[in-house]
């Protein structure tokens, strides 16, 4: 009985975790907003300046990067329980 739990419960993190990290995506390398000749303080056509598209920049990535590693976790997660029930199971069926 314990295996088939144990089996479930990494199934459902698995999924979640796909299901993050399908919504968030895998990490991404940095990307940068402006050029050379743009200055912090230039306005964008959003009204916003350069330096506050930076900024809301890098915390996008940041909080994409950390669901995504969540994502990843909960994948391995799963995946160790599964395993582990399986292991369990072919010793103790």
């Amino acid at each position: 009985m314990i295996v088939a739990w144990t089996n479930g419960v990494g199934l459902v993190l698995n999924m979640i975790g796909v299901g993050i990290v399908f919504f968030f995506g895998f990490p991404q390398p940095p990307s940068a907003i402006g050029g050379l000749l743009l200055e912090v303080n230039n306005r964008l056509p959003d009204g916003r300046t350069l330096g506050q598209a930076r900024k809301d920049l890098q915390e996008t990535q940041k909080t994409y990067r950390r669901l995504s590693q969540v994502g990843f976790f909960f994948m391995f997660a799963g995946f160790v329980l599964q395993l582990g029930a399986t292991i369990y199971g072919a010793h103790h069926g």
